[in-house]
């Protein structure tokens, strides 16, 4: 028989015990997730351009962004692709896909065009990667929100995708309002590729008069 205070000294051992054993169990098991978008630093970085890709022509503020004249959080990068934090995130992840070739909006985007039906799709998939390396559990659930918004619904006049994720970590304004698709402002990005795979515009819309310039 042990006695009183050596039993309670036991019991508080085997707790502590389970309790990093638990600890040790949850470190290592979220050892190969992808860390805090916070933890990766803004920089001004020069990205190379595709070939026949020239910065200068592009008016847009992602085109400097593009040419390391602004900071951006890089999130990933291909030849024709940029990927980068939004400077006002509205979920857990917020990112944004870029092509490197100045595309203005949706209205620029040319059914009869191979090259810009692919860059549609490697957009898409772009937009999946990072939500797999982020919040796998979204992309598993489908917990998450691709989407072009559509002028004159847009801030930047450089084609961008908005990659969201979780979409339930959204608030009311964001997830059922300015991201919610299908509505005049905001389409799915595979609702875009769709259309432009039966040779259809992007949107079923007529580009508006632009009144006032976005940056």
């Amino acid at each position: 028989m042990l006695p009183e205070g050596m039993k309670r000294f036991k019991f508080i051992g085997t707790v502590v015990m389970a309790g990093i054993g638990c600890f040790q169990f949850l470190t290592s098991s979220e050892a190969s997730a992808k860390g805090p978008i916070e933890s990766i630093p803004k920089a001004t970085t020069y990205h190379a351009p595709p070939p026949g890709v020239d910065y200068s022509t592009n008016p847009s503020v992602f085109g400097q962004i593009l040419s390391g004249k602004l900071p951006a959080r890089t999130l990933t990068e291909t030849t024709n692709l940029l990927a980068f934090e939004d400077r006002s995130p509205a979920a857990e992840l917020h990112g944004l896909v870029i092509p490197k070739r100045y595309i203005e909006s949706v209205f620029s985007l040319d059914s009869q065009s191979r090259t810009d039906i692919e860059l549609v799709q490697e957009m898409h998939q772009m937009g999946l990667s990072l939500i797999e390396e982020y919040h796998p559990e979204a992309l598993a659930s489908g917990d998450y929100t691709l989407c072009f918004h559509i002028p004159p619904f847009t801030s930047v006049d450089h084609l961008h995708l908005h990659v969201l994720a979780p979409a339930s970590s959204m608030s009311w304004w964001y997830g059922s309002v300015k991201y919610k698709c299908p509505k005049r402002w905001c389409v799915s990005d595979m609702t875009v590729l769709e259309r432009l795979q039966e040779g259809k515009p992007a949107v079923p819309y007529n580009k508006p008069f632009k009144i006032f310039p976005t940056r």
